[in-house]
């Protein structure tokens, strides 16, 4: 991608506030042809962005449940119940720490950034999945510090239904059937897809480059080849499933059991503000600055390079948005993911990181 297109595809995607110095083009002069389209090749409009930002709120000073990104809102039973375990928490429909996969999600890329930065046997210093998975739990469950959060995962009220046999939306625990989340129940063939296919990783790298500025990013392929790694020891058919979620003993939010919205009708907008979480409604999500600043809270001895916290992140939801659009219910089933745009809001890549580190240095 050269100079130019970048600078054009960045004034497209950006909200008006967040200033970046990167010439003379304007948002009206890129975006005024498809001003009707909500997706313009792939990256979501600057005035869809704009459109959702009542979906962040501020979490300075809050605990949070760690939720999944996806568009759903949470069931109103499942939301009583949350807050009844803990009050003191911030509700889950008034926003929570956003990643594909909830606190599976973060292990899982707290291994990638790990394997990418210091090689392979990352894998075992943490004890594998389960072991990074464990320690997320137990750790997460008594922080305190900046963007802290409470472990979760999550399934939705029509997968319970039919894992209980009857109209209860509760989780059932010992049922049999797909849970709700479907990077859990693919968590294998997500990492697979970045190391394989080509359609996933070219466009998390290019949405990666859009960002950064940087068109040959070392760190990018190192977390390819993390994800090759990772997925040949987890095995394409890896899910954490539902006797998983029994035996982790984390909390699961049932989420409303509609189907997904159509690929062309949202999209996927990355957080890059430390400071905020987002908010379930009609947009899938990630709070990929918040996530970075607690991995590298949680596990301060492994020192993993917040940048690659976040590209990471951005590659494992090229893969989720694949898998979204291969399920269309438009019936258009091509697993691009280009198909559910991509966006960002909240800060520049560049102040994303001053931030986290501004915020490590004043807790």
């Amino acid at each position: 991608m050269n100079e130019l297109d970048r600078i054009a595809k960045i004034n497209q995607v950006l909200p008006a506030a967040v200033t970046v110095g990167l010439g003379e083009l304007t948002m009206a002069e890129v975006a005024a042809p498809e001003q009707t389209k909500i997706n313009v090749d792939g990256y979501l409009t600057s005035e869809f962005i704009a459109s959702k930002e009542d979906r962040w709120v501020n979490s300075d000073g809050k605990v949070v449940w760690t939720v999944c990104g996806d568009e759903r809102p949470t069931d109103e039973t499942s939301n009583e119940q949350l807050v009844a375990l803990e009050p003191d928490v911030l509700p889950v429909q008034e926003g929570g720490l956003s990643i594909y996969g909830q606190t599976v999600g973060i292990a899982k890329n707290l291994l990638l950034a790990g394997m990418a930065q210091y090689g392979e046997p990352f894998y075992d210093r943490v004890g594998g999945l389960d072991g990074a998975i464990d320690k997320v739990i137990r750790f997460s469950a008594a922080d305190s510090g900046p963007g802290a959060f409470r472990p979760a995962q999550h399934s939705d009220a029509s997968k319970e239904q039919l894992a209980n046999g009857t109209d209860s939306k509760e989780f059932c625990p010992h049922g049999a059937g797909a849970l709700g989340c479907a990077y859990c129940m693919g968590a294998g063939l997500v990492t697979s897809l970045v190391a394989t296919n080509d359609l996933v990783f070219n466009t998390g790298k290019e949405n990666i480059e859009l960002l950064t500025g940087e068109a040959d990013d070392f760190e990018v392929d190192a977390l390819r080849q993390a994800s090759a790694q990772l997925a040949s020891k987890l095995g394409p058919n890896y899910s954490f499933g539902r006797e998983q979620y029994a035996e982790s003993g984390m909390p699961v939010q049932v989420l409303e059991g509609k189907p997904h919205l159509a690929a062309q009708d949202t999209g996927y907008i990355a957080n890059l503000d430390p400071h905020t979480v987002g908010q379930a409604g009609d947009i899938y999500r990630g709070d990929v600055a918040g996530v970075a600043l607690v991995i590298r809270r949680l596990f301060k001895e492994y020192d993993l390079r917040p940048s690659l916290l976040i590209k990471s992140q951005i590659l494992e939801a090229a893969a989720v948005r694949a898998a979204l659009a291969s399920h269309d219910i438009s019936g258009d089933t091509s697993a691009d993911p280009r198909r559910i745009g991509f966006g960002v809001r909240g800060n520049t890549f560049r102040d994303a990181l001053v931030e986290i580190a501004r915020l490590e240095q004043s807790s």
